[in-house]
């Protein structure tokens, strides 16, 4: 069988790592793979980030499409249609393409379909997201009006969802209810890192930004501080990339927060870790905080819990619903008091509750993963 991968975003993020590891997967399962991605996509990135050499994946076909060299929405935008272009003229040749962006030019209507959701479907039409931003209203609005929901509503196309969370709010805009398909973690990797006596850390990992919360965390970590009373050597260690301006800001700002709250001793910064420098973090937390609210999956969660980190999250979305269980397998939280109180709480449960938590992360494993792959591919009996 002849897939055909399009690869339409940059950068290291959750949806590259999905894209990696979902075209180790149809390797592994003996497809003929193609991958269409952009030029700036770098090989050892993958590997350091995620984990995947593609040098070591056999018979896997590479195109890559020309990008504008820059770093904001719009270059994103023009090099979108570049990709389409490409996009349509192999779609014909492969039997099955996997798709995980709506922006798209129309192709073949036969072409056989699997579409992922890195996020919900939450309007029956493309409608622009309001911002008070005119700049981002433009661009929003060009990219919904841009958008071909059609596909999602082709018999030639199987829609899959990263989390119970994102199907359901899909199903509910749209009336088509999505399968779901967790994005892997390589649970045996990770395990590795867990320490049997853990230190007294909270750690976080997520992408130097405002909308990802590290503000909140701060604050709420110098509240628990107040209210642990016992963990005298409790400390904070926030990971993440921070590769532009606006991110390299964001940290000075979090950093002088640290310091206005008089606990800056006890916070510490791990700007662009590799993925070994990761786990080694995460192997030695006792928790780990997730904040931004309604988060379609939340992977980093998943991975905390492979290492025996007690998960703290907001209750919302994927990591409360689909990863911890509402409550089974962490501790949830619905405001920066409840946060710390958290963080607290963690401290003490983490011993009874570790076991749980790292055998609840199995069920997202790349093993897990592979075979719903094989078993999505065989609906097609292509």
């Amino acid at each position: 069988m002849r897939a055909l991968v399009y690869w339409s975003l940059g950068g290291v993020g959750g949806v590259q790592r999905f894209d990696a590891l979902l075209i180790k997967a149809l390797n592994e399962l003996g497809l003929d793979v193609t991958v269409l991605m952009p030029s700036n996509v770098d090989a050892n990135t993958l590997r350091r980030y995620h984990g995947v050499n593609f040098d070591e994946l056999r018979s896997i076909k590479v195109v890559r499409y020309g990008v504008v060299d820059c770093h904001n929405q719009y270059c994103s935008l023009l090099n979108s249609f570049v990709g389409n272009n490409v996009l349509n003229e192999l779609a014909r040749y492969h039997d099955l393409l996997f798709l995980d962006t709506l922006f798209l030019r129309p192709f073949r209507a036969g072409t056989k379909v699997v579409f992922y959701l890195h996020g919900a479907v939450m309007t029956s039409k493309p409608r622009p997201v309001f911002t008070l931003k005119p700049h981002r209203l433009f661009l929003h609005g060009f990219l919904s009006l841009g958008s071909r929901y059609d596909i999602l509503m082709r018999k030639t196309a199987h829609v899959y969802a990263n989390s119970l969370f994102t199907a359901y709010l899909t199903e509910s805009a749209l009336g088509v209810r999505p399968g779901v398909l967790y994005p892997p973690i390589d649970t045996e990797l990770i395990r590795k890192y867990a320490m049997s006596n853990k230190e007294p850390i909270v750690s976080m990992l997520a992408r130097f930004s405002s909308s990802k919360g590290q503000d909140f965390v701060t604050r709420a970590f110098s509240r628990a501080l107040s209210i642990c009373g016992d963990e005298e050597d409790l400390e904070l260690v926030l990971m993440g990339a921070a590769d532009d301006l606006a991110s390299l800001s964001y940290v000075k700002h979090l950093m002088k927060l640290s310091r206005e709250l008089g606990i800056s001793r006890r916070v510490r910064f791990m700007i662009n870790p590799s993925i070994d420098t990761v786990y080694r973090v995460l192997g030695r937390s006792t928790a780990f905080i997730h904040v931004r609210p309604y988060e379609p999956f939340g992977i980093v969660v998943a991975e905390a819990m492979a290492a025996g980190a007690i998960p703290i999250v907001h209750k919302s979305g994927g990591p409360w619903i689909d990863i911890v269980k509402m409550g089974r397998y962490g501790l949830g939280f619905s405001n920066e008091e409840e946060a710390a109180l958290g963080m607290c709480r963690a401290m003490e449960i983490a011993k009874e509750l570790r076991d749980a938590v790292m055998e609840r992360a199995r069920e997202f494993s790349y093993e897990a993963f592979r075979n719903r792959v094989d078993a999505i591919v065989k609906e097609f009996g292509i």
